[in-house]
Order: structure tokens, then sequence, then C-alpha cells
């Protein structure tokens, strides 16, 4: 039986750094690092959404914000090189190679 291929999506990360009323940085609670972008390999935007917030540890990313938030089909120019396989990819900067996180 043939498999079906894999789909990928690439858009923001688990969202801004919080500040609070000084304008002191808050980190995130789970120790995640902030991610920037996030790149996603899955088998559907389902399983997309259950990797990406497993990566970072609470949930982010709903059905609502995978549709309408995140690019369908475009794996993305910092990510060319990098083989589609099932995971979840982060970057810092536009400049930074992508690190697989899951």
């Amino acid at each position: 039986m043939k498999e079906k291929p894999l789909k990928i999506w690439n858009g923001r990360g688990w969202g801004s750094r919080r500040y609070d009323k000084d304008g002191q940085y808050i980190p995130d609670p789970t120790g995640k690092i902030y991610c920037d972008h996030l790149y996603v390999c899955a088998n559907s935007r389902s399983h997309a959404i259950k990797l990406i917030n497993q990566a970072v540890g609470h949930e982010v990313v709903n059905q609502n914000e995978a549709k309408v938030y995140w690019s369908p089909n475009c794996w993305g120019n910092s990510m060319n090189g990098i083989t589609q396989e099932i995971g979840v990819w982060t970057t810092q900067s536009w400049t930074d190679k992508p690190i697989k996180i899951i």
C-alpha cells in the first residue's frame, strides 16, 4: 500500500515574549526556549498541531491558529536542504539554520 505524502507548514512560534507592567521579560514557565519561527512536517494538520504543542511544552496552537496563521505546503527558504520527515524545527531569527526540536 502506498504511503500518503507528508504535509508541511511553517509559521510563527509559540508567541511573542511576554513582559510585565514594568517592561521586564517574563520567562517561559515551561523552561522551553522561545521559538521565533517553526517548521513542521506531519501526516495531517491535526498531527502537526500535536507535534508543535509537544515541542514547545504546552498548548499554543489550535486548528484556527494553524488554519489562519500558518503557511501550508511551504517548507520555507530556511529549510532548503533539510529532508522532509516527521518533526518540528525552529529558528530564533531568519538568518539561523533551523534546528530540529522534535
